[in-house]
């Protein structure tokens, strides 16, 4: 088969769960198929500045689109260029035509359109082709991706007549304008004068009406597609509270490549480490973390957080000012997946937003052995069992999870336990299966839903 996988960014430029996920499903099924690949970039792609498990690996082809600089995104916002154009993108419209033509593709995979354009569903469609998507998250509902309101607090989705979307992605994005202004260097009172102009700006040239046309938009959309696949249960029940019908989403938990912890080893440490991994952002709710080991007195506890931060942000600037505790240590970006397992012996997972396929650094962990304590939101307790692989705790409450923590240092014998009954995690070579079953039965026609 002739496969196209469609995706918002890709290895070395752009590394998150969906990025990595593409690349490991393209890899897989590149060993028996045609596959290429389709997505954008901001800069000039440099080789080398990637882990060196994600060079020249990839048997596939790859096709990119140049949407420019962060820079030149930012100051799109600032010229209020347009709401649908968050969406929507004529230019990557004709070149995704022009690479269909060019490549005459058997099935298209779409796996996100963010930075990108939903429209490309309907291109293929009308040239009667199956399509595939999977869900990784909130796009198709929520403008913001994550189903969080501007204060933070977890979303239900848009209402009728989607003000509350209006509202919140106004507010959330002059906060955003201001947050980056400050970074330029321009004074906060300006920075926050500007962005406030801006919203004002902003609500007086849009309206909640335009963000009911792109719900409804996106609903029809997703019921073009013949067949969508949810990482998690509770993401696919959330599409279906949300319309769209069950028997057209398959449930199909992540696969993972498990040669990039090959010669794994935990290193030895006269202290009990807790550990946090990924990107340092609110939204994954390090600020609840900070909070809760403040609580820790226990000289021979340290809590290391892994992941790439800006020390010029508002939220890193917060984190800073909230430490209490001397074993907190923020140990930056890392380029070996398997470093922060090594390094710590539970990994603490403080998310607030709904996570959606099984975060990877869950899956990271469990690979490698590695206890967890994490938020009981969203798909996270069907990955870890609560009492048995691991712990959850309430959702944005540090003193739980202080508690959890505290539960740990002081019944060792619970570590050994998680790690016993850690089981094995699925495989991309096992997803990869599934996948091209589904892309078969598409082909062959007895899939459509045509």
């Amino acid at each position: 088969m002739r496969i196209l996988q469609v995706v918002h960014g890709f290895l070395p430029e752009r590394r998150g769960g969906t990025e990595i996920y593409t690349y490991n499903l393209s890899k897989e099924l590149s060993k028996n198929h045609e596959v290429h690949i389709f997505y954008p970039r901001r800069i000039k792609r440099a080789r080398g500045s990637s882990p060196a498990q994600y060079e020249n690996a990839l048997h596939a082809v790859e096709h990119v689109i140049d949407i420019g600089s962060k820079r030149s995104r930012f100051l799109s916002r600032i010229k209020l260029l347009g709401f649908k154009g968050t969406y929507g993108n004529g230019k990557v419209d004709r070149e995704f035509e022009g690479l269909l033509d060019a490549i005459n593709p058997d099935i298209i995979h779409f796996h996100h359109l963010w930075d990108l354009s939903a429209s490309l569903i309907k291109i293929v469609k009308l040239r009667g082709l199956p399509v595939v998507l999977t869900l990784h998250d909130f796009w198709f509902i929520c403008p913001r991706i994550n189903l969080l309101k501007s204060d933070y607090s977890v979303c239900k989705g848009p209402d009728i007549q989607s003000r509350n979307c209006f509202k919140c992605y106004s507010t959330a994005q002059a906060e955003s304008i201001a947050g980056a202004l400050v970074k330029y260097g321009i004074p906060r009172g300006v920075s926050k004068a500007l962005s406030k102009a801006y919203e004002l700006s902003f609500v007086t040239v849009t309206n909640s009406g335009d963000f009911k046309q792109r719900q409804e938009y996106m609903k029809s959309l997703l019921l073009m597609v013949d067949k969508l696949i949810a990482p998690s249960r509770f993401l696919r029940n959330i599409f279906i509270q949300y319309g769209i019908p069950g028997d057209r989403i398959i449930y199909s938990s992540n696969g993972y490549d498990l040669s990039a912890f090959e010669g794994f080893k935990r290193k030895e440490h006269d202290k009990l480490v807790f550990g946090f991994a990924g990107g340092v952002a609110k939204h994954k709710g390090v600020h609840v973390l900070v909070e809760a080991f403040n609580k820790v007195e226990n000289e021979n506890v340290e809590l290391r957080i892994y992941g790439t931060y800006d020390p010029k942000s508002n939220y890193f600037k917060e984190l800073q000012s909230m430490i209490r505790n001397d074993n907190i240590k923020f140990m930056g970006r890392y380029t070996d997946v398997r470093e922060p397992y090594s390094e710590v012996d539970v990994l603490v997972v403080p998310s607030i937003w709904y996570e959606t396929g099984g975060p990877l650094v869950i899956i990271e962990a469990l690979i490698a052995k590695t206890p967890v304590i994490a938020s009981n939101i969203g798909c996270i307790p069907e990955f870890i069992e609560d009492g048995a692989t691991g712990l959850l705790f309430e959702t944005g409450n540090a003193e739980d999870l202080f508690y959890k923590m505290k539960l740990v240092l002081e019944n060792p014998d619970l570590m050994k336990k998680f790690k016993s009954n850690i089981k094995p995690v699925k495989t991309i070579q096992e997803q990869a299966k599934e996948i091209e079953a589904i892309y078969e039965d598409l082909r062959l026609g007895s899939g459509s839903t045509n």
